[in-house]
């Protein structure tokens, strides 16, 4: 399990890197909130929400996988076909569609900008 928050002295280089890439205050603020109202079952982690990002990249750079859903397969690994990724043990496939579908860039309460079609992602820009 991943420990928030890191420590910038310790070992986690790497994942230190990784969350660079987030502004965590708005994640944490706007992300993280306004997902937790619309997604079904336990709130969203801020853990959880690395590991789905994870997740997402080792998927985007494994070739082989006839389909997203190969990588919850509980058919046995065969080193002769495709990769030998399982995400059964970190998320269920369940829980892994529903985070996207409740995803909220934006408070919900702000009114969208006239013709503007990219007013949900400012929030995220700005931060």
């Amino acid at each position: 399990m991943l420990n928030f928050p890191y420590d910038p002295n310790g070992d986690d280089l790497y994942m230190q890197l990784f969350l660079g890439l987030f502004q965590r205050q708005w994640l944490e603020e706007v992300l993280l909130p306004n997902t937790n109202n619309l997604i079904v079952g336990d709130p969203l982690t801020l853990e959880e929400f690395v590991w789905w990002i994870g997740m997402w990249m080792i998927m985007l750079t494994v070739d082989g996988a006839s389909s997203w859903k190969d990588f919850w397969s509980t058919t046995p690994i065969n080193m002769y076909e495709w990769a030998q990724f399982r995400f059964n043990g970190i998320m269920s496939r369940f829980r892994f569609d529903n985070i996207p579908a409740a995803l909220l860039f934006i408070d919900p309460a702000k009114k969208p900008y006239q013709g503007d079609k990219f007013w949900e992602v400012y929030d995220m820009i700005d931060a």
